[in-house]
């Protein structure tokens, strides 16, 4: 009987430990799964947490470039805005073709001519005198072949013309620009074929009246376009047309 207990204590003995075996075996390996679990999560978290964080910083960069490339754009508008405005308060240029003709026939010149314009508010030498560095010159260009292209706002200056490398042969013209100045209105007189003694007296004019007549009268003669030859005077030219040129030479 005591053999028989002592033999179930120690079955019983043995049943129970391995029964703690087991469960010793199963509780940390639940453990070790909700660990896992919960490091997957944790990973997982951040994972997201980290991606989020991308998010609102690429929106973020975004948004700072859109608003960046924004005010770009407004203030690029605003700078064109204030350069239209800017332009749009100076006075208009207007290009003009400059003809250089030669008395008494009034073709173009053929040697070359030197070409100075300023303002004439601006001009401080004499009309008798060619312009220089004290009349604020603005405009200084070599004329070929009679002919050359400019451009000037509305106003009035003062001319200076003289062949190539002869300053001291100079003349002086005025101009008054406006919205009804055309080319013919700029044209320039210049006299070449004056012999020794004489003198060519040069009328020019605008495009209306169409005709104006020049008369010279001296002791016992008057030249004119009835009378073109006189003792001491001729009419070279008689312009019916507008602008002239019209000439008498003075041969005595």
């Amino acid at each position: 009987m005591n053999g028989r207990n002592t033999a179930l204590a120690v079955i019983a003995a043995v049943a129970l430990a391995s029964v703690g075996a087991i469960v010793w075996a199963l509780v940390p390996a639940s453990k070790n799964e909700d660990a896992s679990a919960s490091d997957q999560s944790a990973v997982s978290v951040s994972q997201s947490e980290a991606e989020s964080s991308a998010a609102e910083s690429v929106t973020e960069q975004s948004e700072s470039s859109d608003s960046s490339e924004a005010e770009s754009i407004t203030e690029s508008a605003a700078e064109s805005s204030a350069e239209g405005s800017s332009d749009t308060e100076k006075p208009a240029k207007r290009k003009f073709t400059v003809d250089v003709l030669l008395a008494p026939l009034g073709f173009r010149v053929e040697k070359d001519y030197e070409l100075e314009i300023a303002p004439a508010a601006d001009v401080k030498s004499k009309p008798s005198s060619r312009l220089d560095f004290q009349d604020n010159i603005i405009y200084s260009a070599a004329v070929i072949n009679g002919v050359t292209e400019l451009e000037l706002e509305n106003g009035d200056y003062e001319i200076c013309i003289y062949p190539e490398g002869q300053p001291d042969n100079f003349k002086r013209y005025s101009w008054h620009i406006d919205e009804d100045t055309s080319n013919k209105a700029l044209q320039l007189i210049v006299t070449e074929k004056v012999e020794p003694g004489q003198m060519m007296i040069v009328l020019h004019w605008g495009e209306k009246p169409r005709d104006i007549d020049g008369y010279l009268v001296g002791e016992g003669e008057t030249v004119f376009y009835w009378g073109r030859e006189g003792k001491h005077a001729r009419l070279d030219t008689d312009s019916r047309k507008g602008s002239g040129i019209e000439t008498i030479t003075v041969t005595d």
